[in-house]
Order: structure tokens, then sequence, then C-alpha cells
């Protein structure tokens, strides 16, 4: 496969930072593109691509994926990232 076909066949995920509120502290939110998601705590330890990543990492898990390749991240915005990578199903 080459770098195209990794981009246009794999698991693609958003990942987007979001500040505190009066009730919550700062979180990191990854949902993949048929509307699945999952927040997280933001971790004050990491860095913030690291908690992109810990993000990233906890959606292939919520929804059963496991990385089968090279994961490409695009930045460029600026909230978060763009996660992309040739997956597979946990069970298969």
């Amino acid at each position: 496969m080459t770098k195209l076909d990794y981009m246009t066949l794999g698991f693609h995920v958003r990942t987007k930072f979001m500040g505190p509120t009066n009730h919550r502290g700062s979180r990191v939110k990854a949902t993949t593109v048929t509307g699945k998601s999952v927040t997280l705590d933001w971790d004050h330890a990491l860095n913030s691509g690291d908690n992109h990543a810990a993000a990233f990492a906890a959606i292939c898990m919520k929804t059963g994926r496991v990385v089968t390749g090279p994961v490409y991240v695009n930045g460029g915005f600026d909230d978060g990232y763009v996660f992309m990578a040739p997956t597979r199903d946990i069970e298969g």
C-alpha cells in the first residue's frame, strides 16, 4: 500500500482540545468520521501531542480497532489533530 492508500482506506480520527469550564477541567475529545467519540481529562504530565495521541489510542480501544501500520498525524488545526492509520478489528 502507498501512503495515499493508508490515508484513503485507514481509520480517521479528529482530536480536539476542550478548555476548562466552571465545572470541568481541560479535556481532549477524539471523534471518528462515523461520530463515535471519547473524551479524556487532560493529563498535565503529558505534552499536548501526547494528550491527543492518548485520545486516539482510547478511541481505537473503544471502537475495537488495532493499528496495523504507520500512524499519520496532521496538525494545522488551532485546537487539535487528525490521525490516520490502517487498522483492523481487535478480534480479526
